[in-house]
């Protein structure tokens, strides 16, 4: 994994919600008059895990995220992060993830189009979980897991959401008008296209596990001296076995845009209006809804996108919604805490929510939130500090802590990873399963850290948990291990020359040699500077030419030379000498800092 950003937490926070009125002052009536603030015993208390750059778009119910990272398709199990590649372009984007871990998205092609792909990931371990998403058996840089599902005749196609039946629905252009339509995948039939509800256009949003889709139908018409521009925008539904129909909108409202649909039926969208300003035409979300039974109910809030799990929850922007209640998940967190939630993406049936927010004045942060039972013991692990030796280990122990009593045997699997520290040369790689027993609170992991004699910088390693088993909260803790170096700087010596100045018309080199007295893991620099004696290096006689150097050693490296040129002559005169005297080191102490040079004389 990137960037280790798993590790930033926030302390579980339970706090009242204040009644809130909807947003604005003035709102056209909804089905329900007002939306209350819920109630204490209705709110969760949640973990939250900064997710560093990977913009969720979907969770699923074992808390695998779906995505987008570096400009590619992403899928985040288990604290690890795997890149789903193209379809033979330079970017793609995951939308969905099923409950066997299937994504789909949109992937860009060689051809410079972009295509509808699914995913289909393997067990690689036979613990019967998918746990790789990404194969390149022919080394072409291909997702060989990655299937393109092509189009409905035209040139383009996305898809948006996958059901646990592997049906998908999306939408494509078509040969016919170039217009784009809603379609419903499945591995027998291919694509079928669902049409455009009357419109001009339609895009499908989200698809159940009784295969019933939602979207949004839109209708452009031609306006003298204005061109094309947009006339309508309705929310659809899409049954398998009656068809297609809109769904309407809220009263006092003209249009309406469809989000996500549960396994009840219940569909999540949003209702507003068509605006023109000066000649351009576009739809305003006024507050959202949820449609049941064919009656559309207001939300109390307005957001560009929701999501609604098959306990009736639903989130948009920054608000919860269930059982007719309505609250902040800000009001959820601890301020001090540094987080803002701005966007929820999506909800899972336990209650995780994923989203994006700012984070630490970082914005976009984005962050998966975990709801807490309060008599459900959460795990954590804690960081740890070790100093190493100059030989042999010493023992990294991180501390696995539950935060209360668990009534069944429960596990936990452990793997180390690298950091600025690497496996095999700062620590032994290290992985295994914690198992608690009930009446346990606590285990260690041991990961011994490896003694040298050289001088580095502080490294740092992490353990990461996964698959955990039992009865306690997990959501996917990460803990760091930092390495302090105990080795002092090396020393530098130079030494001395002492040879033969030469005949005149003859020059000699002086060849210095300047040593660390033990390998260093940091870079070491150092100024070595000629300096007179009684050899002179000025005037009509001069005895050497003077030049200063500045030498860096890398990292290992012990020795380096450097060379004075001598000028020869025929002068009978006694023994002279120059000095080479060293200053300005960086990461190391100078033991002996003056090389003499002797020039003896040879007429």
């Amino acid at each position: 994994m990137t960037r280790n950003t798993w590790s930033r937490w926030l302390r579980h926070v339970r706090s009242r919600f204040p009644s809130r009125g909807r947003r604005g002052t003035a709102h056209r009536p909804s089905c329900r008059p007002q939306c209350e603030a819920l109630e204490d015993r209705c709110v969760p208390s949640y973990s939250i895990v900064d997710l560093g750059g990977v913009a969720p778009s979907a969770i699923n119910n074992a808390g695998v995220l779906a995505g987008s990272w570096n400009t590619h398709a992403a899928v985040v199990c288990n604290g690890f992060i795997t890149d789903l590649g193209t379809l033979g372009g330079p970017s793609s984007q995951a939308t969905g993830i099923n409950s066997a871990g299937v994504v789909v998205g949109s992937a860009a092609t060689a051809g410079g189009s972009s295509h509808a792909f699914l995913v289909s990931p393997e067990d690689t371990d036979g613990d019967g979980r998918p746990d790789s998403w990404y194969r390149d058996s022919d080394q072409n840089g291909i997702n060989d897991l990655m299937t393109d599902l092509g189009t409905l005749g035209g040139t383009t196609s996305a898809a948006t959401a996958v059901n646990d039946a592997g049906q998908v629905a999306g939408q494509s252009s078509t040969a016919s008008s170039g217009w784009t339509h809603a379609f419903l995948w499945t591995g027998a039939g291919g694509m079928q296209d669902l049409g455009t509800f009357g419109g001009s256009y339609a895009r499908a949003a989200a698809i159940n596990n009784a295969g019933q889709v939602v979207g949004t139908a839109f209708t452009q018409m031609f306006v003298p001296f204005r061109g094309s521009t947009l006339s309508a925008v309705h929310a659809f539904l899409w049954d398998p076995a009656s068809g297609g129909r809109l769904l309407g909108q809220l009263p006092g409202d003209t249009a309406s845009e469809a989000f996500d649909i549960n396994d009840a039926g219940q569909v999540v969208g949003s209702s507003g209006s068509i605006a023109t300003i000066f000649t351009f035409t576009h739809y305003v979300a006024r507050e959202n809804f949820l449609a049941q039974g064919g009656t559309l109910s207001g939300l109390g809030f307005s957001s560009a996108d929701a999501s609604i799990n098959n306990n009736g929850q639903i989130v948009g922007a920054n608000y919860l919604s269930q059982s007719g209640g309505r609250a902040d998940l800000n009001d959820l967190l601890d301020p001090s805490q540094g987080w803002t939630i701005a966007s929820a993406a999506d909800i899972n049936d336990a209650g995780q929510v994923v989203g994006q927010g700012t984070h630490d004045g970082v914005n976009p942060s984005y962050f998966v939130l975990s709801a807490i039972s309060a008599s459900q013991p959460s795990l954590s692990v804690g960081n740890v500090t070790v100093t190493e030796g100059d030989a042999g280990s010493v023992d990294a122990v991180f501390t696995v802590t539950l935060s209360g009593s668990i009534s069944q045997v429960s596990t936990i699997d452990f793997t180390t990873v690298d950091g600025t520290a690497t496996a095999g040369t700062d620590y032994v790689a290290t992985s295994g399963t914690l198992t608690f027993n009930p009446g346990d609170t606590t285990a260690t992991i041991r990961v011994p850290v490896l003694g040298d004699l050289s001088n580095e910088y502080t490294e740092a390693f992490s353990v990461r948990l996964s698959h955990p088993t039992g009865d306690f909260i997990f959501s996917g803790q990460t803990a760091t291990a930092t390495i302090l170096d105990n080795d002092p700087p090396p020393q530098l010596s130079i030494s001395d020359v002492a040879m033969k100045e030469g005949k005149t018309n003859t020059y000699t080199s002086f060849v210095f040699t300047i040593s660390l007295s033990a390998p260093s893991a940091k870079p070491v620099s150092v100024y070595c500077n000629p300096a007179d004696g009684t050899a002179t290096a000025g005037g009509k006689q001069a005895d050497y030419y003077s030049s200063s150097f500045g030498l860096t050693f890398s990292p290992g490296q012990t020795s380096q030379t450097i060379s004075i040129t001598v000028i020869g002559d025929n002068r009978r005169e006694p023994n002279e000498t120059f000095f080479i005297n060293l200053s300005n080191a960086v990461n190391a102490s100078i033991l002996d800092g003056q090389g003499v040079g002797t020039i003896l004389n040879d007429d």
